[in-house]
């Protein structure tokens, strides 16, 4: 077990705290080596040699595992895959089918058809082609009879399409139908049909009919599809409506045996099944319940094999890589860390990261040698940087820091041609104060005044204590008429009644602009102090300056 060795930024001078261990504590300190440092210490070859032969079998088993996990983990993230995008696909069909059949409830219920007036109605359908969403519009009559086809000029003889029959429930029951993938009776092109009944009066005098080419079914899927995808939708009685791939060549066939078993009978699921072109896929279906019409899509086989194997032949191979990396690293850092540690003592009394250091106590001298040098270093620098940069009780910038900070933005602000300003704060009625209610009640005056100017500045301001209750303010980029308005702001939050105090506390503020009243950091402290008195000999409470 290790030792813990803590060193407390905040109390320097704190003892360093051990917790207690099972074996004795390793003394730091500036007498004769102790018992347990005398005691022998393993080298660092030998240690890393053991910890890489302990290391081995375990990591080859759970190398073992994790290659199966891989596998086992993308053939299930591919299948998840198949049936969201087979979900997400139907509800797609499904949206398109329901935009197309509200489209032709509205032309069903149009004032030409109510008037019977089909040659404007003719025109109409005309016009709607145009959106290039359907292929053709169809009037059918009680007889079955075509009666108006969009494609061909109004009064021509139809021939009967054989259309009707594709629609026959809206004749029978007066309700929408859609029809399974058939030839059209123009270019034996394979279509599918949707009808709404028009009604006159309560009977169903026609039935409005669109056709739609199968490819315009799976357009909105089929671009978003995975190389080597494929989707399907199989209609009712198990044949192709539309597909992703090679639809001209399928569509109309009846799907493959495989699909068709996989999905009778389910609503959504999985299965292993061969496509129309004999690729062997891992294919996720959903069925619509509007339509009845389900959509597969299918990952194939190969294309997750071959990613699986590239997987894991990089698994294998950076495993191997690793292992024979640790396995030299072991043996070249048994000859290199001694004097790695050894050059790492003299930076070490260096460090000014002013945070809190925890030690690993180990059996080599190195790092213990290493250890004494950080906590010493830590010990000096967290300490001087706290004193000379943050004031005790306010936690503000001290007037060290304060004046560094104003200098480099006195620079810039030259460079730039920009202005300034600083703002020197003193608080009137403060040693009412300290008579009436005691000292602490002072101390929580002041740290209030800090955290009302710190509230009331803009944060690329920055504010100092530069003793007693006398504060300085940097205002950066600021003119005479913005400076007036936030030294009036401090003047009034910093005049505002404090908590439990009785004597009435204020602040007097004197203000000097850079460059328009000094250009260097002490003509400006100096001009700000003279405000200051001005504002104090005017009666106090008030902002004083060349504003």
């Amino acid at each position: 077990m290790v030792t813990q060795l803590r060193l407390d930024i905040e109390a320097p001078d704190s003892t360093i705290a051990r917790p207690p261990t099972a074996r004795p504590p390793i003394l730091i300190d500036a007498g004769g080596p102790s018992q347990t440092e005398r005691m022998p210490r393993l080298s660092i070859g030998t240690s890393l040699a053991a910890l890489v032969a302990a290391c081995l079998v375990p990591s080859l088993i759970a190398l073992g595992v994790l290659v199966d996990t891989n596998y086992r983990a993308q053939e299930r993230a591919v299948v998840d895959t198949a049936v969201a995008r087979a979900r997400t696909t139907m509800l797609l069909v499904d949206r398109d089918l329901e935009g197309v059949e509200s489209g032709l409830r509205v032309l069903a219920s149009s004032r030409e058809l109510a008037t019977n007036d089909l040659g404007r109605f003719h025109e109409r359908l005309r016009d709607a082609l145009k959106s290039q969403t359907v292929d053709d519009y169809v009037i059918v009559d009680r007889e079955r009879r075509t009666r108006l086809d969009a494609l061909v000029g109004y009064g021509t003889t139809l021939p009967d399409s054989g259309i009707a029959s594709r629609v026959e429930p809206v004749f029978t029951a007066g309700r929408p139908a859609l029809s399974g993938v058939f030839p059209s009776s123009t270019d034996r092109s394979p279509v599918v049909a949707m009808g709404v009944p028009v009604y006159r009066g309560t009977e169903v005098a026609y039935a409005l009919v669109v056709a739609l080419r199968p490819d315009r079914i799976i357009a909105s899927a089929r671009d978003s599809l995975p190389e080597g995808w494929i989707a399907s939708v199989v209609d009712e009685n198990g044949h192709i409506v539309a597909r992703s791939r090679d639809g001209e060549r399928f569509v109309g066939e009846s799907a493959t045996p495989s699909l068709l078993d996989a999905t009778r009978g389910r609503p959504e699921g999985t299965a292993e099944t061969v496509s129309k072109d004999g690729i062997a896929m891992l294919t996720g279906f959903s069925r619509s319940s509007r339509t009845g019409w389900t959509v597969a899509v299918g990952a194939p086989k190969a294309v997750l094999l071959a990613s699986l194997h590239r997987s894991i032949g990089l698994l294998l191979g950076g495993a191997s890589l690793v292992l024979g990396l640790v396995l030299w690293l072991a043996f070249r850092l048994s000859r290199t860390v001694t004097r790695a540690v050894d050059s790492l003592i003299e930076p070490a009394l260096a460090l000014g990261g002013g945070t809190a250091v925890e030690l690993t106590a180990t059996p080599f001298r190195e790092t213990a040698a290493v250890g004494r040098a950080i906590l010493q270093a830590s010990r000096r620098l967290v300490t001087a940087q706290h004193h000379a940069y943050h004031d005790p009780l306010t936690n503000l910038h001290t007037r060290t820091l304060f004046d560094e900070m104003a200098t480099r933005q006195i620079v810039q602000a030259y460079r730039d041609g920009a202005q300034l300003a600083i703002l020197a704060i003193d608080l009137d009625g403060f040693k009412s104060v300290n008579d009436q209610h005691g000292h602490a009640a002072g101390d929580r005056v002041l740290k209030i005044v800090a955290e009302r100017i710190t509230g009331t500045i803009r944060g690329s301001d920055v504010v100092s204590r530069r003793g007693g209750d006398e504060f300085s303010v940097l205002l950066v980029d600021v003119d005479g008429q913005k400076t007036r308005a936030i030294a009036d702001k401090i003047l009034a939050t910093l005049s505002a009644p404090y908590p439990d105090v009785d004597p009435e506390v204020s602040a007097s503020i004197g203000v000097a602009r850079y460059p328009h009243d000094a250009t260097t950091l002490t003509e400006l402290l100096a001009r700000a102090d003279e405000a200051l008195y001005t504002a104090k000999k005017a009666g106090k409470r008030r902002v004083a300056g060349d504003l």
